[in-house]
């Protein structure tokens, strides 16, 4: 007769029950909302590095692309980034590096257009995923000028997700409010994040959030692979290109919790971060992205601190 351990009994119950859900690098349990931090390579040493284990997600910005199918990683701190490997498997964080975004996506068309080069780009992405430890990729192509360069970035997407599945590894996107992506990638993708900030005005409103997520919505993405993006900065009304991070403003002003505009510069402060949680709660996204922790306070006035509060209430 065989023998069945008890535990192993509780096990094979679990797993017929239909809420369960094994927890792994492509799937994770409906019950946990992901909340993702973006840390540029120039912030790592302004960061209090304990505070990533209020983060499900860290991802280091960033490698880019190299019009040849190479990758560029001039920018990576080797030690810094062995740091933050170590600090994210310490507290089962999961970790991921950015690929592109504003100013380092020069490379992305030359490598995109090409099949061999798309290859070759996505053979060395996969081999530094592997050899570095890391758990996938996050792409931010700012932005393609073409059809033609949109069709060759989802080429891209489908065919590193085709790859990376095979080793267990993440494929996500950062976009635009206005960017629409083919339905074969929704449908393959991991998670999209949406940078809902840096409109005009009031650059991050909670109504302007709204209005993107519902404008992804339609476009066709899940709910469930949908993170809502809150900046941890402010911008001028006067001077769009004026931006401040949040930590600045707190250390120049005197902010209370409700407060979103001062000294003419509109941010995201403690109330309106937990009002976009709790909407995101609602309409039961994936869970919120943040750009970037490195802006963010170390005391009762941190954001992060506060989308932490917001979750475990």
């Amino acid at each position: 007769m065989l023998y069945v351990r008890p535990l192993t009994v509780i096990f094979l119950f679990l797993l017929m029950t239909s809420d369960f859900k094994i927890l792994d690098s492509q799937s994770e349990c409906s019950r946990q909302f992901r909340v993702v931090g973006y840390l540029p390579d120039y912030r790592v040493d302004q960061l209090n590095l304990s505070w990533i284990k209020l983060l499900t997600d860290l991802i280091y910005f960033s490698i880019e692309p190299d019009e040849s199918g190479g990758l560029d990683l001039s920018r990576i701190n080797e030690s810094s980034f062995g740091t933050l490997r170590e600090i994210t498997r310490k507290h089962n964080v999961r970790f991921l590096i950015s690929i592109g975004g504003w100013g380092r996506s020069q490379g992305f068309a030359g490598m995109a257009l090409n099949k061999d080069l798309r290859q070759n780009f996505i053979h060395q992405l996969k081999n530094f995923c592997l050899l570095q430890k890391i758990d996938g990729v996050d792409f931010d192509w700012e932005f393609p000028k073409s059809q033609e360069e949109a069709s060759a970035y989802e080429k891209l997407l489908i065919e590193t997700k085709s790859v990376f599945s095979k080793f267990r590894l993440l494929v996500t996107v950062a976009v635009n409010p206005h960017t629409k992506l083919g339905e074969s990638v929704y449908q393959i993708i991991d998670y999209i994040h949406l940078m809902s900030y840096d409109h005009p005005d009031q650059h991050s409103t909670y109504q302007q959030s709204l209005s993107d997520v519902s404008q992804q919505l339609r476009f066709g993405i899940q709910p469930g692979k949908l993170c809502l993006g809150i900046p941890f900065y402010g911008r001028s009304l006067q001077n769009w290109n004026q931006a401040m991070a949040y930590s600045d403003l707190v250390r120049q002003f005197d902010l209370s919790e409700g407060v979103d505009l001062v000294g003419g510069i509109y941010f995201n402060g403690q109330q309106l971060v937990r009002k976009k949680v709790q909407y995101s709660l609602q309409k039961k996204l994936a869970g919120i992205m943040i750009w970037e922790i490195g802006q963010d306070t170390t005391d009762q006035t941190s954001l992060l601190q506060t989308i932490n509060q917001t979750l475990n209430r």
